[in-house]
């Protein structure tokens, strides 16, 4: 018997035949050799200014600096479709089948509870279309729209410059300033144009679209220091959230793999926010640290993806595309504990435990007259665990939750796409030797725990995935210029002084299938 998350599927053969996975069965539909790539270049350059005074017998100082960025996507797509066969198969001329292409192993899945049938085989598939590829009527035309629709070349260029002062009078620090940012980016495409025929590639042309803006971003924190243990932090700060290339550029990616298709919206605006933060800090002893926070912020224009299912070949796509909300908050408390337990003896004051917990209310419209908690925001987050340090070895076991949260909206709030709540047990252990050379390790999910979305109510899954478990394994180090001739070059430690050119020397990543 099935369940929620894996139920049973009764599979029915075709008429005449009772068996539904003789590849014989299953006739060809198409064929799409998908190449497609993109190339990022980034250029960034700071420059800061501090000058320290005295102000009345309180120390003070005056920031200032300028922060350029010039960022730059361009991203293709050249798609080969097929939509029909007419030379030889093994049923007949024309009637090319998965008989033609199967592989030898009948596949299965979550250990065998279900079966997949015959799998095409890739060196047997890449083979019969060497050999018959003349015989495959392609889309040549439809190929090319896809292309088009694709394309984009976009760059932004962002210039930047701050000021601001800092000054304490005894316990209380005070810092405040601002930031200002102007925007000036070219979001590139092709598009069709109005009243032609969006299935003829002649209708398309290049356009660029032009946004250009500024910001002003003021901010203020205050410290007071109440005691040698106990401060207390309150700080006003706002921020900009730009779109990505792909969210903001009017172009069309079709993945026929995953089914999907990505749409960008060039009417998109950054989101921009208000956060006020009041914090207390606690010592309680030596390597110990608690604090609380009050966290409220106030979100304009934010960023979130609306998702709906499409037909598209006889297929079912999920089609999405990018849209901005209107006002919205996020505001909650903030609880965090750490202690290494540095008074027991010898080895063991290495030994600590860590744990945190956010608690988030926010709210924003995501369809007309609907109010929802905000994308990506969980309710409750924690994470807890044991960790060690001592002797150049680490160790931490982490626990980790997060609720669940939205992922997509889909056309009415029914079909709205969650993230469900997920718990998961992640492990890292590292040893640094004394030359320097260090051994990591990681593993993630140690629990198998599934990453299950839903869509609506949590009693209709979309997909529940164990699908594997992402372990890491690493060795780094830093390697010394030798200072006389004939020298070897030896590891240093990262304590020692020396000319250093840091070395990794391999990764290693594994990732195995659990069910």
């Amino acid at each position: 018997m099935g369940t929620a998350n894996q139920p049973t599927i009764d599979l029915q053969g075709a008429s005449g035949n009772s068996n539904p996975y003789d590849p014989n069965l299953y006739k060809f539909s198409g064929l799409k050799i998908d190449r497609n790539g993109s190339t990022d270049s980034e250029v960034a350059g700071v420059i800061n200014a501090t000058i320290p005074f005295d102000l009345g017998g309180f120390s003070a100082a005056l920031k200032s600096g300028t922060d350029l960025r010039f960022k730059n996507k361009d991203r293709y797509d050249d798609p080969e479709t097929y939509s029909s066969y007419t030379g030889p198969a093994i049923n007949g001329t024309g009637n090319l089948t998965l008989a033609d292409a199967a592989g030898g192993t009948f596949q299965s899945d979550y250990n065998g509870f279900y079966g997949l049938g015959f799998s095409p085989s890739l060196p047997k598939w890449e083979s019969f279309f060497a050999k018959h590829q003349n015989d495959f009527v392609r889309n040549a035309t439809a190929d090319e729209v896809t292309s088009l629709q694709a394309y984009y070349n976009d760059s932004e260029s962002i210039f930047a410059g701050y000021a601001e002062g800092d000054i304490t009078f005894g316990r209380l620090n005070i810092l405040g300033g601002f930031r200002i940012e102007a925007t000036q980016a070219v979001y590139g495409a092709f598009a069709n144009s109005p009243g032609t025929d969006p299935s003829n590639p002649a209708s398309y042309r290049f356009v660029d679209r032009n946004s250009n803006y500024s910001n002003v971003f003021p901010d203020f924190q205050a410290l007071y220091k109440i005691n040698d243990t106990l401060q207390a932090r309150f700080s006003y700060s706002t921020a900009i959230g730009r779109p990505t290339f792909g969210q903001i550029t009017a172009s069309t990616i079709v993945n026929s793999v995953d089914r999907t298709i990505t749409t960008g919206n060039p009417g998109l605006r950054p989101t921009t926010d208000n956060s006020f933060d009041l914090a207390l800090d606690y010592y309680l002893v030596k390597s110990s640290y608690f604090s609380i926070g009050l966290f409220h912020k106030q979100i304009a224009n934010y960023i979130f993806q609306r998702s709906v299912i499409v037909p598209l070949d006889g297929t079912f796509y999920t089609e999405s595309t990018f849209l901005n909300g209107g006002s919205g908050y996020s505001r909650g408390i903030e609880l965090n504990y750490q202690q290494q337990f540095v008074e027991l003896p010898g080895p063991l004051s290495g030994l600590g435990i860590a744990a945190n917990y956010t608690y988030t209310d926010s709210n924003g419209s995501i369809h007309p007259g609907y109010f929802a908690p905000l994308p990506f925001t969980a309710r409750n987050l924690y994470n807890a665990g044991l960790f060690y340090a001592g002797y150049g070895f680490k160790f931490s076991l982490a626990a980790n939750f997060i609720d669940r949260n939205l992922a997509a909206a889909g056309s009415a709030p029914q079909t709205d796409q969650y993230y469900d709540k997920h718990f998961a047990l992640d492990l890292s252990v590292s040893y640094e030797f004394h030359s320097g050379l260090a051994i990591y390790f990681h593993a993630k999910n140690l629990t198998d725990a599934p990453f299950r979305v839903y869509e609506g109510t949590q009693t209709a899954p979309s997909s529940a995935n164990i699908t594997a478990r992402p372990t890491r394994l690493e060795c780094s180090g830093n390697i010394s210029e030798a200072k006389s001739s004939g020298a070897l070059p030896r590891l240093r430690g990262r304590g020692e002084q020396g000319n250093k050119t840091s070395l990794k020397v391999y990764t290693i990543y594994a990732l195995w299938r659990t069910r």
